[in-house]
């Protein structure tokens, strides 16, 4: 695991799920925790750290969620492997300013046209 990985990850930050459902082991036999994550919702990390993955056979760098499913019946914590996420880096001010102003355009780009808008 490379030190980068690890520290681009911090408590507090939010992470995109993009590799929900099953994974099989190694030996061929697939997890059954009760429930994992789903992909496309955004989680948020309380820590980061190396686990073993008793599904994979082998230490993985992982995320613990403050609002993720629980791991398996062996684990009973909400960590996942790394690579089932993506960080969503925050807006800067500029970024949001530009995006208020953006939506702001568009709605009164409808309000001309006649149309209503709704948020």
């Amino acid at each position: 695991m490379s030190e980068d990985k690890q520290d681009s990850w911090q408590p507090g930050d939010l992470a995109l799920c993009v590799k929900g459902g099953q994974i099989p082991s190694p030996l061929g036999v697939v997890a059954t925790p009760r429930e994992y994550p789903k992909a496309g919702r955004i989680y948020t990390v309380e820590s980061v750290g190396t686990y073993y993955s008793s599904t994979e056979g082998k230490d993985l760098f992982g995320l613990w969620l403050k609002d993720g499913p629980i791991n398996g019946q062996k684990l009973q914590q909400r960590v996942w492997a790394e690579y089932r996420f993506r960080k969503i880096n925050p807006l800067s001010e500029e970024e949001e300013r530009n995006e208020r102003d953006g939506l702001r355009q568009d709605l009164l780009r409808l309000r001309v046209r006649g149309q209503k808008a709704s948020v």
